[in-house]
């Protein structure tokens, strides 16, 4: 990395922990006229209705028709194969049954609606397919629980991913660009991170509170603390609508 960045015309860094870390792989030949620190350029991605289907009308009518419509992106790199959240990424606990319970958690009052949105969703499923990921925790589901709950479907695109990601009140994601399709819109959001990656984005757009690191907790803990940036959602929307004017800024500079 350090190589490839000292042979670059120009450098842009997306956040400021990722900008220190460029510094860091460029020592002495860190030159501030080609070592810039930008805004990931998802923030930009503007937001598309999908086609008329029956999908849309499930979004519209639970966007319109629930108490609260919760998003929720499961990643299938960490829930189709169990085990490698442990060995590959160091979680202090499984991945897979702290979404089961959240999910129950979540849906134990009956106003809420879920929408399980994938991110990576390749037309030929592969192991870490999100929309995968997303049926498999649909069919473990209740019936009832069914009733107020969609799995957007893979063939949208991000375009059509970020207009539903719009609709929700609420929204947690593993995936970090599936989290920025909503902080991007203002919509709160507690990102369930193992990377470093997350907790910069999030420091940009003024939620860098809204990050749980699996590799830092167990289990109940950060159910505990996924719930309560749950709860806490309009605290989380309000830091979010003051930070993005100056993020869109950032943005077109």
């Amino acid at each position: 990395a350090s190589r490839v960045v000292r042979s670059a015309r120009q450098v842009w860094a997306r956040d400021e922990r990722s900008f220190e870390v460029l510094r860091q792989l460029l020592g002495p030949d860190f030159d501030a006229s080609r070592h810039r620190s930008g805004v990931d350029c998802a923030f930009g991605l503007p937001a598309q209705r999908p086609a008329d289907g029956p999908d849309t009308a499930k979004v519209e009518q639970l966007a319109s028709g629930a108490d609260t419509l919760v998003g929720l992106n499961v990643s299938g790199l960490l829930f189709n194969k169990p085990g490698d959240d442990i060995t590959r990424y160091g979680f202090r606990a499984p991945y897979r049954p702290l979404i089961e319970r959240l999910t129950q958690a979540l849906l134990e009052d009956p106003g809420v609606a879920l929408m399980l949105t994938p991110h990576v969703a390749p037309l030929r499923p592969m192991v870490d397919d999100d929309a995968a990921a997303c049926d498999a925790l649909y069919q473990s589901l209740p019936v009832d629980a069914r009733a107020r709950t969609i799995v957007l479907p893979r063939h949208w695109n991000a375009m059509e991913l970020k207009w539903a990601i719009g609709r929700a009140a609420w929204f947690c994601g593993t995936r970090m660009h599936s989290c920025i399709g909503a902080i991007s819109q203002g919509v709160p959001t507690t990102a369930i991170a193992y990377s470093d990656k997350t907790l910069g984005v999030f420091q940009t757009a003024g939620v860098g509170d809204c990050v749980v690191d699996p590799r830092a907790e167990g289990e109940d803990v950060l159910l505990h603390h996924i719930l309560t940036g749950y709860r806490d959602r309009a605290r989380a929307g309000a830091a979010l609508a003051r930070a993005l004017p100056g993020v869109r800024e950032r943005l077109d500079d």
